[in-house]
């Protein structure tokens, strides 16, 4: 009897197993894979003056990485309340690994606290910037501050109390004991463009002046980049500012009845405007 208990734990254990390997590449699917090319897309778009893309696939990125980390360990991202809300994602990543996630990123020349930069890209990659709709402002010190929070993001995207096949301890130890280790993760986008020189062009933008990624025997050069920063104002208060206090209130009315606004923003440019 009792070896025929056995033998049940043994398949029912054998069938998590699988269930849990399953999982885990579904979820590298959906979010990671996908997260490698927002990530490697921001970086191209950014060093070649594609501004307004950029700050989206920055964001976008981010959010995958988070919602990977938290499915891989319980903690449900189906809330359509928290769908881009990076900041919120963030929060439940802290509660989830306070330990393991920097207090502060530092590029060559700013340091900024962590949640202070996830705030910097949620408003610049919120969903309604993509038309442009708040402006934005990002740096080159700003894509070297996303190339750390990708590496301590992407990192944790595995289950952490799962244990390694050749050390006896957990994922979350080995993050503990090396802020520096990333797990191998093979056919994942960023993996093969890091291991394969034919990726060429796009290779060279992802990686020269990388430090979370390039591998050491890369050879970076002085960033050519289109411009050192990128910047653009609110659109809607550029337009309207032009305008006589006469034509301000109609304009207003115009744009509310023809153009989709975040919630909120027709209120705030009416108080600025209207007197």
């Amino acid at each position: 009897m009792s070896e025929n208990n056995d033998e049940k734990n043994r398949i029912e254990e054998n069938k998590k197993t699988h269930r849990d390997r399953i999982k885990h590449n579904l979820v590298h699917d959906l979010f990671v894979h996908t997260a490698d090319e927002n990530y490697m897309s921001f970086r191209v778009c950014l060093i070649n003056g594609i501004d307004n893309e950029m700050s989206w696939q920055a964001a976008h990125s981010i959010e995958k990485y988070i919602k990977a980390v938290l499915s891989l360990n319980g903690v449900s991202v189906k809330d359509r309340g928290i769908s881009h809300d990076i900041c919120t994602l963030y929060n439940k990543l802290e509660e989830l690994a306070p330990d393991l996630i920097p207090d502060e990123l530092i590029s060559g020349r700013k340091k900024i606290k962590t949640k202070e930069f996830i705030k910097h890209l949620s408003l610049n990659g919120d969903p309604n910037n993509r038309y442009g709709v708040y402006g934005y402002g990002f740096s080159v010190d700003d894509m070297l501050l996303v190339d750390s929070l990708v590496f301590s993001v992407r990192r944790l995207t595995c289950d952490l109390s799962r244990e390694l096949a050749s050390e006896e301890k957990t994922y979350r130890q080995k993050f503990l004991e090396n802020p520096e280790y990333m797990p191998t993760l093979e056919s994942s986008p960023l993996h093969e463009l890091i291991n394969n020189e034919n990726y060429r062009g796009i290779r060279n933008f992802v990686l020269d002046n990388n430090n979370a990624f390039a591998p050491k025997d890369f050879t970076h050069t002085e960033l050519r980049i289109r411009k050192r920063s990128a910047y653009k104002t609110n659109p809607f208060v550029y337009y309207i500012s032009q305008l006589c206090d006469a034509e301000k209130s109609i304009f207003l009315e115009w744009i509310k009845k023809n153009i989709v606004l975040p919630k909120g923003l027709y209120q705030e440019l009416r108080d600025e405007f209207v007197k």
